[in-house]
C-alpha cells in the first residue's frame, strides 16, 4: 500500500511539475516538486530502502529532459546519498528545521552537480568563471523557494500519514 501511495504521489507531482508549477514561478524560478519529494523521502526513510525509487525517478526525468542522458540521474542519486549521509551522521535528530536545512542543502547540491555535469557535457555555454552573479542568485532563490515548498509538502505528508496511522 505504501509503494502504491509513493508511486501515486510521484505521478501526481510529475503531472503538476509539467503543467501547473510553471504558474508558480518567482523570478524565473519554479519549484521542483520531484526533487523536494525525493529529498523528503530520503530524509524520512533510509537511502538503502528507497535507492531504487531514486534511480527510477532520475531515469524518467532524464528521458523527458533535453539534456544528456544520465545528468539528472547522477545528480539526483549523488545529492540523495549526500543528504542521507548528512541525515545519519550530522543531523541525526529528525526535527522540522533540520529537515528544511537538509532539503536546502539537497537542492543546492543537486543544482551544483547539475551545473558541473552539464559543464562536463559542454551543455552550458558559460564563461571561464563557473559562478556568475546571475547564476549564484538564481541558485539561492531556488534553494529558498524549494525549501518553502518543502515546508508545505512536509506538512501535507505528515497530515496524510498521521491520519492513516490513526485510522
Amino acid at each position: 500500500m505504501k509503494i502504491f501511495l509513493i508511486t501515486l504521489t510521484f505521478l501526481l507531482a510529475l503531472i503538476l511539475q509539467t503543467t501547473a508549477v510553471s504558474f508558480l514561478s518567482f523570478l524565473d524560478v519554479s519549484p521542483n516538486l520531484i526533487l523536494i519529494l525525493v529529498l523528503l523521502l530520503i530524509i524520512l526513510k533510509d537511502f538503502k530502502n528507497v535507492w531504487w525509487i531514486v534511480i527510477l525517478i532520475g531515469f524518467f526525468m532524464d528521458l523527458f529532459s533535453g539534456i544528456p542522458f544520465g545528468t539528472i540521474s547522477l545528480s539526483l542519486v549523488l545529492s540523495s546519498y549526500l543528504i542521507d549521509w548528512l541525515n545519519r551522521t550530522i543531523f541525526s535528530a529528525t526535527k522540522f528545521w533540520m529537515i528544511i536545512a537538509l532539503v536546502g542543502i539537497g537542492v543546492l547540491s543537486y543544482n551544483l552537480m547539475l551545473i558541473i555535469f552539464s559543464k562536463f557535457f559542454i551543455l552550458i555555454g558559460m564563461d571561464s568563471m563557473i559562478f556568475s552573479y546571475n547564476l549564484t542568485s538564481r541558485i539561492i532563490i531556488e534553494v529558498i523557494y524549494n525549501s518553502f515548498f518543502a515546508i508545505l509538502i512536509f506538512y501535507a505528508i505528515k497530515k496524510i500519514f498521521y491520519k492513516e496511522a490513526n485510522a
